[in-house]
C-alpha cells in the first residue's frame, strides 16, 4: 500500500472520531495541518470533507445494518445465509442487530 492510501486512510480513521461539529471539525484541521504541513485552509477543507464522507460511510452501514436484521427477522434472509448453517445464521443476525444499535447510538452522540 503506497504512502498515500496510509495516510487517506489515517485521515478516514480520525475523521470517524471526530464530532461533526465546527470545533471538531477545526481540532481536526490543525492536526492535519500540523501532521502533513498543509496550509490551514487546505487542511480544513479535508477534514470538512472526511469528517462528511465517514460520516454518510456510518448512515450506509447503518441503513445496510438495518435492513439486513429486518430481512433476517421477517425470514427474508435468503441471499445473505444461503450456504450458511443456523449458528452462522444466528451469528450473522446478531452480528446485524449489534451494527444497527451501535450506529444508532453513534448517530444520537453526534
Amino acid at each position: 500500500m503506497s504512502t498515500k492510501n496510509n495516510q487517506m486512510g489515517t485521515v478516514l480513521r480520525a475523521a470517524i472520531g471526530t464530532p461533526k461539529t465546527a470545533k471538531g471539525i477545526e481540532r481536526l484541521a490543525g492536526e492535519l495541518s500540523t501532521r502533513y504541513s498543509v496550509d490551514r485552509g487546505m487542511a480544513y477543507e479535508i477534514a470538512s470533507a472526511a469528517v462528511q464522507k465517514a460520516a454518510t460511510d456510518q448512515q450506509l452501514q447503518a441503513r445496510f445494518a438495518e435492513g439486513l436484521a429486518y430481512d433476517i427477522q421477517q425470514g427474508h434472509s435468503g441471499s445473505y445465509t444461503e450456504g450458511l448453517n443456523r449458528t452462522e445464521s444466528a451469528q450473522l443476525a446478531q452480528q446485524a442487530q449489534d451494527v444497527l444499535t451501535t450506529s444508532r447510538s453513534v448517530e444520537r452522540a453526534a
